[in-house]
């Protein structure tokens, strides 16, 4: 908690799937998604309290979002 720049940042073509985390206090927001060929499912995750809000999510990025708080 509490980084310079994004909290997860997803490289292009990664496609991460965890549940449960708390993401909070970043300079940038909490999930940044960088391009199309990139994804992940996030589950359960509290991003309050980032600078810049929840996501950037890249145009076209296939992303699954369940029950986070944001």
């Amino acid at each position: 908690m509490g980084g310079q720049g994004a909290g997860v940042v997803v490289p292009g073509g990664g496609a991460p799937q965890v549940t449960g985390c708390t993401i909070k206090g970043n300079t940038y927001g909490a999930v940044w998604i960088g391009d199309a060929a990139s994804g992940g499912v996030f589950c359960g995750y509290d991003l309050r309290g980032n600078q810049r809000g929840a996501w950037e999510i890249a145009e076209g990025a296939e992303v699954t979002r369940v029950d986070n708080m944001e």
